[in-house]
């Protein structure tokens, strides 16, 4: 089964766009939509329990709503996944007609996949997926980086560097697409502001590459 991990803190609107879209391209396939609700105040909750499909399962924390980590927030929602295909899938994001498929072939015990379609600001880049062995071999994603920015890039290079193979699909009938964001609309997410979300990115990267090349490549022990 394929478990897609989302959690999400007021983005009904751009969530009404991309969900009925994933339900349809699902359609006929073993898997379920894990949705972390860390607080949200727009009325997600009521628009999820007009839905009948049993594939999807609001769980709603509140309690995290002060965390607003991203490691520990996408480690969260993974952990709530009852499928041994784990994929991470942003709020604002909707999978292509083919995704499935590239999922079911790809994530091995010997490597993942990463639909991405090639532009650093679409909104896609953290859309990794991978087998539950190995994702929490791996140790999920690191929960000692920053509370935002590079946690998808860290967990697919300790995954190479651990001898994974990562392969990269940017064909949009499986990526899909995502609704764009702003830096700063993601900054503002995490009551940041954009220099600052800019400045633990650009931390998080120096951090990630001192563990890969001192060969700490398991996160969170």
């Amino acid at each position: 089964m394929i478990s897609f991990c989302t959690w999400i803190l007021d983005r009904l609107q751009q969530f009404r766009e991309v969900l009925p879209l994933n339900l349809a391209r699902t359609a006929g396939i073993n898997c379920e939509f894990v949705i972390l609700d860390i607080g949200s105040t727009d009325g997600l909750g009521r628009y999820l329990r007009g839905w009948s499909d049993q594939r999807i399962r609001y769980v709603r924390e509140p309690w995290a709503t002060a965390d607003r980590h991203f490691a520990r927030l996408y480690n969260a929602s993974h952990s709530m996944a009852r499928g041994n295909l784990l994929v991470a899938l942003d709020a604002d994001n909707a999978i292509g007609e083919k995704y499935c498929t590239a999922v079911h072939q790809w994530c091995t015990d010997h490597s993942f996949l990463w639909a991405w379609s090639g532009d650093w600001t679409s909104g896609t880049v953290g859309r990794v997926a991978f087998q539950r062995d190995v994702f929490w071999g791996l140790g999920g994603y690191d929960e000692s980086l920053g509370p935002v920015g590079y946690q998808d890039i860290d967990l697919m290079n300790r995954a190479r560097a651990s001898g994974l193979r990562r392969r990269l699909i940017q064909d949009p009938d499986v990526v899909g697409h995502a609704i764009p964001n702003s830096r700063a609309e993601t900054a503002n997410c995490l009551g940041l502001s954009e220099q600052l979300y800019r400045r633990i990115n650009s931390e998080n990267a120096a951090h990630s590459r001192d563990n890969i090349a001192a060969g700490r490549l398991i996160a969170n022990v």
